[in-house]
């Protein structure tokens, strides 16, 4: 009886033995994001204003530099671990070999932390780049500003290679707006004005002017449509005799 169950208890054992070596020795796989685009906000930091601005300035760079730079925002990091987790992302979307350079900012609860990891071509021909780029936007992520550092991902950039992405300041942009609004609002003023002192309100047509001298000096400008006959009288103060 012992012949016929010592082979399989001996295989069964050397199976399970097998098994817990190869646990323990194998690295655990985690299920990675996909990118979406070279912008994956997966943590919900942007508008869309906000997604625009960066795409932006992601394309900029690219035509500037040829360096095409990712971006992930994640609220997930299964490895507990920021740079592991960059190098994880820069090997699974395939941008290891490239002139790439990535960005990932993670959240573990409410504290941000970042990684910038670059692509083999961008670290031989920047080898300070992604260093530069990380202790650029370290501040901005240390206090939650997600979105400003994102943007200052570019000029850390900008500053490192020289040129200029040759996308506007935000704020550049909203001082125009605001200009252009406040010509708007003064064009729309004087119309409403000359309307006002100067359009017939019967008929629509041009008021004519004439101006007559009571008998005090005082003044009277007299505003008449030659069409329908309206008629307004301003009278202004006497003023002093002319010279």
């Amino acid at each position: 009886m012992r012949e016929l169950f010592a082979h399989p208890v001996h295989s069964l054992i050397a199976g399970v033995f097998c098994l817990i070596i190869i646990l323990l020795f194998s690295t655990p796989v985690f299920p990675l994001p996909r990118p979406i685009g070279n912008l994956s906000d997966y943590g919900n930091v942007l508008d869309r204003h906000g997604r625009d601005e960066i795409n932006a300035l992601i394309a900029s760079t690219r035509a500037h530099y040829g360096i095409d730079v990712y971006i992930l925002a994640s609220w997930d990091d299964p490895f507990h671990d920021p740079g592991r987790y960059a190098v994880a992302i820069l090997n699974s979307w395939g941008l290891a070999n490239g002139k790439t350079l990535l960005v990932v900012f993670t959240k573990t609860g409410r504290d941000w932390d970042a990684r910038v990891v670059a692509g083999t071509s961008t670290a031989a021909a920047h080898p300070q780049l992604a260093g530069y780029v990380q202790a650029s936007i370290s501040d901005l992520v240390a206090h939650r500003r997600i979105r400003e550092a994102m943007t200052a991902i570019f000029s850390a950039i900008v500053r490192s290679l020289g040129g200029t992405t040759g996308v506007a300041p935000r704020t550049h942009m909203h001082l125009g707006r605001i200009v252009v609004i406040i010509l708007v609002v003064l064009v729309l003023g004087g119309a409403a004005f000359f309307a006002h002192q100067r359009i017939c309100p019967r008929c629509g047509h041009i008021l004519r002017v004439q101006r007559t001298r009571g008998l005090y000096g005082e003044e009277n400008v007299v505003y008449y449509c030659p069409h329908c006959h309206y008629t307004r009288t301003k009278r202004e103060r006497a003023r002093g005799p002319r010279r």
